[in-house]
């Protein structure tokens, strides 16, 4: 549960979109430059573990897929999932997100990629943990871009714990 809780902090940072310089006539590589942009300052928050600035911006009606976990739908209910990771004091020591191919379709914008990142978890020490993402942006009426739907889920397989 820890590990896929410090997942969805992951994917928050990496999909947050709040773009006010990406117009509505922009097209792939605008809106690829401003994700690369938002990697690095999602990164950064990480680091600094500012959730506030993680949850900006996400619509309010948001739903996240985190793994091995029911869909979190709705803004408050994305804080409280975040606030449960927090609770654990699990801290983000490094992190790097990689976009790797975005997809624009009007309103819509599709983005996968793949992140690294060691984390202490205080009952367990430093574990690393590498995987993929999926993020959806919606464009929204004052033509700004905020996490619509997102998932993820680690590359690293789980031990499997066998009970006799």
């Amino acid at each position: 549960m820890k590990l896929s809780v410090v997942l969805l902090i992951v994917l928050v940072a990496v999909v947050q979109i709040d773009c006010r310089s990406c117009g509505s006539g922009d097209g792939v590589s605008d809106v690829r430059a401003y994700v690369d942009r938002m990697a690095r300052a999602s990164e950064d928050a990480m680091l600094k573990g500012e959730v506030d600035a993680l949850l900006d911006f996400y619509e309010e009606s948001a739903t996240s897929l985190p793994p091995n976990s029911q869909p979190v739908v709705g803004r408050s209910l994305i804080r409280s999932y975040m606030d449960s990771v927090s609770a654990y004091g699990i801290t983000v020591r490094k992190v790097e997100f990689t976009p790797l191919t975005i997809d624009v379709d009007g309103n819509l914008a599709y983005e996968v990629g793949k992140y690294s990142m060691t984390m202490h978890v205080p009952t367990v020490g430093l574990v690393l943990d590498e995987g993929k993402y999926m993020a959806i942006w919606r464009r929204q009426p004052d033509d700004t871009w905020k996490v619509h739907t997102d998932i993820w889920n680690t590359n690293i397989p789980i031990p499997l714990v066998y009970n006799q």
